[in-house]
């Protein structure tokens, strides 16, 4: 248990001589013995470790502790691989040792403080007993009972409990049939990575092709970093039980500000079962704490278009018009100049003012789109376009128990103040039983059952009208 206030010690740790260890083979697996590291970093704070390590291992049982292993890993998702090894059992070790870890398990043994005279400074050896460490440190000193909310001096242990790590350790106990070098492999999931796409997009000046950037956006928040890594991005969803049930704990106490860092290198990706893998050319190295961007899809002069659209599931007056939604709009497909699958993100999108300078206008979630799928940005409202809504009749022509029929009558009233031409799309959602068109002032552009879409143009600093009749039945 933690104490509630902090302690300001310096904590000097005197090691007696090892005691002979009653299994020579005992061995710690540090990651310099590393000789490949991959990862493959997921959307949902996941991340696949694979740690290739050489070893020397006598025949017999031997307890491995492999070091320099993610903090925060699942060690029910654990599996190692060897050459004619079998794994007997395996630990996660997280007791680390810190000041307050080394005065819990030291209680009721006897430690050395040395006290500064506060005014020579010349140290006053005492020798003491703890006989708590909880909500401050309890002592025994020369047979009086001291209480401290903080240690004055210097703490001397006169030896660590071997279960007590500089950092987490996963232990495996292994049976091996014969001695020699081993090459091994271990594969965990891990909690605190992740990783997301960010895309930025400039409109054109005469807004018709989209310079587009995708950006992968990767967090390490394991506590350990990753050093000259192969890094691959799995993007779509993989289903979990409970969230994972990630029972590694974020041990991660660093207090390192996240940096962030661009690579220009654009990634290849591969089909992965019903996921797509963006594959990073280069090692790369995450440091905990660290948020690392690398280029993700690069793609300039894409066939896109502003759109302005309205969209209602009523039939409706209103006194005042109000503005028009803007999107952008472009097709993912090679002949638009996308062509590329595109992982859900951010795309923010700028455009050039008349001096030049870049301009924000907007952004939006994308979704997951495959090839050959459709991207509609919401940017948000048209300032100088505008609709409003007018029933101009409403009749019912039927209503029994079992069935009604209305008439709708309905004027959508368009303004353009832009000095451009500009084409609005009405979007007029009908759920019913079944409908339809009586009369319409132009054709409409597309139908399905639920809604009628026209496209009205508009020309510059002028303004337009739709009308139409539907018959409404409701059962």
């Amino acid at each position: 248990m933690g104490m509630k206030r902090s302690l300001l010690i310096s904590v000097t740790l005197t090691m007696l001589t090892p005691a002979v260890l009653a299994n020579p083979d005992h061995r710690t697996i540090d990651a310099d013995s590393r000789t490949d590291l991959s990862l493959t970093i997921y959307n949902n704070n996941l991340a696949l470790v694979r740690d290739v390590r050489d070893i020397t291992l006598t025949s017999g049982q031997t307890q491995l502790e492999f070091s320099g292993i993610s903090t925060q890993i699942q060690p029910q998702t654990v599996l190692f691989y060897g050459r004619d090894l079998q794994v007997v059992e395996q630990n996660f070790d997280a007791n680390l040792l810190t000041p307050q870890s080394l005065l819990e398990n030291a209680v009721g043994e006897k430690v050395r403080i040395y006290r500064p005279h506060p005014e020579t400074g010349e140290d006053k050896v005492l020798d003491a007993r703890i006989l708590s460490a909880t909500g401050g440190v309890v002592l025994e000193v020369d047979g009086r009972i001291e209480f401290l909310n903080e240690l004055p001096g210097r703490v001397v242990f006169q030896n660590i409990p071997n279960y007590l790590h500089v950092e987490p350790v996963l232990s495996l106990l292994i049976n091996s049939k014969k001695s020699g070098d081993r090459t091994v492999a271990l594969n965990y999931l891990s909690g605190g990575m992740s990783w997301s796409a960010d895309y930025v997009g400039i409109l054109s000046e005469d807004e018709r092709s989209l310079d587009l950037q995708g950006w992968a956006t990767i967090v390490n928040n394991s506590g350990v970093d990753f050093t000259e890594t192969s890094i691959q991005l799995a993007a779509g969803e993989i289903n979990r039980v409970n969230g994972g049930n990630n029972v590694g704990r974020f041990l991660a106490a660093k207090t390192m500000e996240s940096r962030a860092q661009m690579d220009m290198v654009q990634m290849e990706q591969s089909a992965l079962a019903d996921m797509h893998l963006y594959e990073v050319p280069q090692k790369a190295t995450l440091v905990d704490q660290q948020t690392k961007q690398i280029a993700l899809i690069q793609k300039p002069k894409i066939s896109a278009r502003k759109i302005y659209r309205y969209g209602t599931s009523n039939f409706q007056s209103m006194d005042n018009a109000v503005s028009v939604d803007m999107a952008l709009h472009f097709d993912n497909t090679k002949a638009s100049g996308a062509g590329e699958p595109l992982p859900a993100g951010i795309l923010r999108i700028y455009t050039r003012d008349a001096d030049g300078r870049l301009q924000f206008i907007g952004e939006d979630n994308l979704k997951h789109t495959p090839v050959d799928g459709e991207v509609i940005a919401q940017l948000g409202k048209a300032f100088d376009v505008t609709i409003q809504p007018t029933t101009v009749d409403h009749k019912v022509l039927e209503n029994t128990r079992d069935r009604s029929v209305h008439s709708y009558t309905q004027r959508y009233l368009v303004k353009n103040r832009k000095d451009k031409a500009v084409t609005v799309e009405i979007d007029q959602k009908i759920y019913a039983t079944g409908w339809k068109i009586l009369k319409e002032s132009q054709a409409h552009s597309e139908k399905t059952a639920q809604k009628i879409l026209w496209k009205l143009d508009v020309p510059a600093s002028a303004e337009a009208i739709l009308e139409f009749m539907v018959e409404v039945e409701a059962r």
